[in-house]
């Protein structure tokens, strides 16, 4: 026998999920740390930050990407490899099998990507990963206005604040006040 299917009345209406219900952090608790930076780069300063990567911390070889992004036209190859790979074709899926249910569908996927990922934090994050062989982002949840679905957005920060902690295996990024936490 076939159970009946409840009746328009009996059925609850969905819960509107919204960017709170993600548990965003209040404003101000994890705020990326401020700095700036004036170096004249030599020779020894150059080893130095090729050694302080190689042990994990990020801070001196970050800060001499930022040196070169500082020249117009190392700035300009890297934002025109970036626009080259943001540049193809972006396509989604729908799922198959037992993960058809479980996967986005592919049309709020194709809807939400951009305003998920807006093409200047895509290229900021592809430069730095192209650069450093790194890039830092977070995921910040919020309401979206066209969908009224909330979505996350990307937030890129930059790599001086990342050290890779050899104790623990873990990466530990400093914020504001100076504070460090393990991030994943």
């Amino acid at each position: 026998t076939a159970a009946a299917a409840p009746t328009p009345s009996a059925q609850k209406a969905a819960p509107k999920i919204t960017a709170a219900s993600y548990g965003t952090p209040p404003k101000g608790a994890v705020v990326e740390a401020q700095f700036r930076v004036l170096l004249d780069w030599t020779p020894a300063l150059l080893r130095s930050a090729l050694t302080s990567a190689d042990g994990g911390n990020l801070r001196t070889a970050a800060d001499l990407c930022d040196a070169i992004l500082g020249d117009d036209r190392a700035s300009a190859v890297l934002g025109t490899r970036a626009a080259a790979l943001l540049g193809s074709e972006l396509t989604f899926e729908p799922g198959t099998g037992r993960r058809k249910k479980k996967a986005l569908k592919s049309a709020e996927a194709d809807e939400d990507w951009w305003n998920a990922f807006p093409e200047d934090e895509l290229s900021q994050l592809l430069i730095w990963g192209i650069l450093l062989g790194v890039g830092l982002a977070e995921l910040v949840w919020i309401d979206d206005p066209e969908s009224g679905r909330a979505i996350p957005r990307i937030k890129v920060w930059h790599p001086r604040h990342l050290r890779f902690d050899w104790q623990s295996r873990s990466w530990m990024l400093r914020v504001d006040g100076g504070e460090e936490i393990a991030i994943s």
